[in-house]
């Protein structure tokens, strides 16, 4: 292990000769680096028979007797410490009055040769981060408090696993100097140590906390500070409080005075905010703990946005719920708007609107606008809500056990709201892609103004008792909510990760309620990643787990999902149908919330769809828009995209002139939403373009198609199993203009898809269009177009579509004979 620059091997000025040095059982090796602290040596434990590091701290810091027993006591303190991310103390003892302390010795390199090593992205330095945190957290619980935090000690090995080193053995005992000159700071940001009289300068002043400036008692946000200033450093190239000499810096520290975050910069707000709070000057306005700091950072269970608000449920929801309602309002209802400051208001909406630009995709700045008016819309429906309770409780209308639950309602819609806004700021490819979604995705604090059901809804999950488990649940549901708005948004790799941890903790609470969402997250997410299998058994884990809770809502969200994977995904058609027909029965017992029946239809109509009965999913697609028409008129994505499953049954079903009419509604009704050149109204345009293309009318099917197909790979990626079709449109718009390589190039594209897809109806429509092509454009594939075909025709049958049989069987019986 060296924790500093190594000088060396040569003993300095007044420094025992490592050649002939031993200190106690551990025989010196070689010196191998010095520091403030002192000279550290590489060495032999001959009685564990291990190669270790030993520390001899210089003997002016050792001190008188006190200070030598206060350092030991201190170093005694560490060796109790046992922890992954700190560098374990061995031994502690004295030499010729001086200090020694034996250590782990680690090969690797400090965080300051780690950042100049290469360019490193902000997440791979806030995980580096992270983990020295949780070395720092580690001793704060011990009792220690590490005074000099900085990169220098901060040690990563060769597995990329970080240590924290030098924990607070640097505080001088009874010593002078106070007229010393304030050292310069070096070039690279790093500055000499200043250590003078007792209880003066302790740490590295570019560094440093105000209250360490001050001369004041330092405690856990003292290194927090450090920890922060050395975070920025490394995310943005600077430090946060400039300056050339220690007047410079510590003026800058002391009067608040930070240099900007840069204005185009990849780091994610929920950092960005982590940071600045951190660097407050009043230790008060910092994190209470590094437990909080690092909840805020990582991106993990153990990150619950704004936990410190969530303190209020050590005391139980009631005493939560009066605080909600009393907080800001003066005396009337009317200013509940200010609960949604910092949540959604212009500062956050001009932030999500930066990310979304900072994008550079053509559809970002109409995703930006359409995003703003969909959530100051449903921040003034949230608002509506609590003013409405509010002035019900105060007119007597509602008591106070009705208050609570609405208002702990409202808590998490708006908490549910906080988590996608934080996604949106973030602003990468794929959240702009599905921020229409997302936002559509975010239940409505309409169902907050009931107090009966939600009084009902009490009865039957039986909130928890325990303030702290209460306290436990509140948390989970913050992550449930960020598990949400991250799935939303398409950012599915964050989203597994957090709801496994999620799952594991909702366990350890032994709360059953939050268990099942977290069940039913982990099933919906593996259903959009393509592991059906997990999907399916989480789904059903999900819905056994909410029938023991009496959680309705869970169990029949999770077998409405369950139709979706077991039928399009899994095509076990039989169990799609038993799920719907529990989904029924519950809504029939019990009306769901907004928008869960139409999405019940328009899974059992794609499932039916898939297995080829086309008409009664046509029956049932138009069900679900008639249903979306009458409860949700303002919300046009779901409608249409049940609009293209019409259109796509009636298509597949040969109704193709009435199928054009209803994608082109589709395409219609996705352009107002989305705006002309997202992908999804891509998606609507290019399935018109096939309807066209069936009705021979080639241009118009081109005019469609090959503007809109670009839009959709750059957006999902020319590998999506479901875009078969496109290619083998394609295919056939390059047949019908001549262009036979690249017709065939992009109908084998289509046949490999479709292949892999496990669709059968793609297949039959992939393998016949490559079938005829090859017949009369390679003479030399005529058996290959043949096997083609027969293969096409299986899966027609297979299917139940009764117009591709006819069309395949025909053109077999006419091409077979002459092979």
């Amino acid at each position: 292990m060296v924790t500093e620059a190594v000088t060396g091997g040569g003993a300095g000025p007044g420094e025992p000769d490592a050649n002939a040095l031993r200190f106690g059982r551990y025989v010196v090796l070689s010196r191998i680096g010095e520091g403030a602290m002192g000279v550290v040596y590489s060495a032999y434990d001959e009685i564990l028979d291990r190669r270790v590091a030993v520390k001899l701290v210089r003997r002016k810091l050792s001190g008188d007797v006190p200070g030598r027993a206060r350092l030991l006591r201190e170093a005694q303190a560490l060796a109790q410490l046992s922890h992954p991310n700190v560098i374990q103390v061995h031994d502690v003892g004295e030499w010729q009055s001086q200090i020694f302390i034996a250590l782990e010795f680690v090969h690797g390199r400090t965080l300051t040769e780690w950042l100049e090593e290469r360019p490193r992205s902000w997440s791979e330095i806030v995980e580096v981060f992270v983990q020295a945190g949780r070395g720092l957290a580690a001793a704060h619980g011990a009792g220690i408090i590490h005074r000099d935090v900085k990169p220098d000690n901060f040690m990563i090995d060769s597995d990329g696993r970080v240590r924290v080193m030098d924990f607070g053995l640097a505080l001088p005992v009874g010593l002078g100097g106070e007229g010393d000159a304030a050292p310069a700071l070096s070039q690279s940001g790093r500055a000499v140590l200043r250590m003078t009289a007792a209880g003066s300068l302790i740490g590295t002043p570019a560094y440093m906390a105000p209250e360490q400036f001050l001369r004041e008692p330092s405690d856990g946000r003292t290194d927090q500070f450090g920890f922060c200033t050395a975070l920025f450093e490394a995310l943005f190239g600077y430090r946060p409080f400039p300056g050339s000499t220690i007047e410079e810096v510590s003026r800058n520290v002391l009067l608040g005075e930070r240099a900007p975050i840069p204005a185009r910069t990849p780091v994610p707000v929920r950092i960005q905010r982590a940071v600045l709070r951190g660097l407050e000057s009043d230790p008060n306005q910092r994190f209470p703990t590094m437990h909080d700091l690092l909840a805020e950072l990582a991106p993990a269970p153990e990150r619950g946005r704004k936990r410190v608000r969530w303190a209020l449920a050590l005391v139980g929801i009631a005493a939560a719920s009066f605080a909600f309602v009393q907080a800001g309002t003066g005396g009337t209802c009317r200013d509940a708007a200010e609960h949604l400051v910092g949540v959604w208001d212009e500062a956050r909406s001009a932030t999500v609107e930066r990310a979304m630009l900072a994008t550079g995709l053509d559809f970002a700045a109409d995703t930006a606008a359409r995003t703003r008016q969909a959530l100051d819309a449903h921040a003034a429906a949230w608002t509506d809500v609590h003013v409405r309770t509010c002035e019900a409780h105060r007119a007597g209308e509602r008591s106070s056990a009705a208050l609570d639950l609405q208002m702990h309602c409202l808590q998490r819609r708006k908490a549910e709201l906080d988590a996608l806004v934080d996604v949106l700021a973030e602003g990468d490819r794929s959240t702009v892609m599905n921020a229409a979604q997302a936002v559509a995705g975010l239940r409505s604090a309409a169902s907050c103004g009931d107090p009966a059901a939600l009084m009902d809804e009490q009865r039957r999950l039986g909130l928890p008792s325990d303030p702290a488990v209460a306290a436990r649940v509140q948390l989970l549901q913050r992550d449930l909510a960020q598990v949400e708005a991250l799935f939303l948004a398409g950012q599915i790799d964050r989203a597994v990760a957090l709801v496994e941890r999620t799952i594991q903790a909702a366990e350890a609470a032994g709360y059953a309620p939050t268990l099942a969402e977290a069940l039913f997250w982990h099933g919906r997410i593996h259903s959009e990643t393509g592991e059906l299998d997990q999907a399916a058994t989480s789904l059903w884990d999900a819905y056994l787990t909410s029938i023991r809770a009496g959680h309705d809502a869970i169990e029949l969200r999770a077998l409405v999902t369950d139709v979706h994977v077991q039928g399009y995904g899994l095509h076990d058609y039989a169990a799609a149908e038993r799920a719907a027909a529990i989904a029924g029965a519950l809504i029939a017992r019990h009306p769901p919330e907004v928008g869960v029946e139409a999405e019940l239809l328009n899974n059992l109509a794609n499932s039916r769809a898939a297995e080829g009965r086309l008409g009664e999913a046509e029956a049932l697609y138009r069900r679900g828009i008639e249903l979306r028409r009458r409860t949700e008129p303002d919300n046009l994505l779901p409608l249409g995209i049940t609009q293209i499953g019409l259109g796509e049954a009636m298509r597949v079903s040969g109704r193709v002139e009435e199928a054009s009419a209803v994608l082109h509604e589709a395409s219609v009704t996705l352009d107002r939403y989305l705006g002309a050149r997202h992908p999804f109204t891509c998606v609507a345009r290019a399935n018109l373009g096939l309807a066209h293309l069936e009705l021979g009318h080639l241009d118009e099917a081109g005019r469609l198609i090959e503007p809109a197909l670009p839009q959709i790979i750059a957006a999902f990626g020319n590998d999506r199993l479901d875009f078969a079709e496109y290619f083998a449109a394609t295919g056939a718009l390059h047949l019908g203009r001549g262009a036979v390589t690249r017709a065939l190039a992009d109908l084998e594209r289509a046949r490999d898809l479709a292949e892999r897809s496990q669709q059968p109806i793609i297949r039959a429509v992939t393998h016949f269009a490559l079938a005829r092509a090859l017949w009369d454009h390679e003479p030399s594939q005529r058996e290959r177009a043949l096997t083609l075909a027969r293969q096409a025709e299986r899966d027609a049958i297979v299917t139940r579509n009764a117009r591709r049989q006819r069309e395949i069987a025909a053109w077999l019986a006419t091409h077979a004979a002459g092979a």
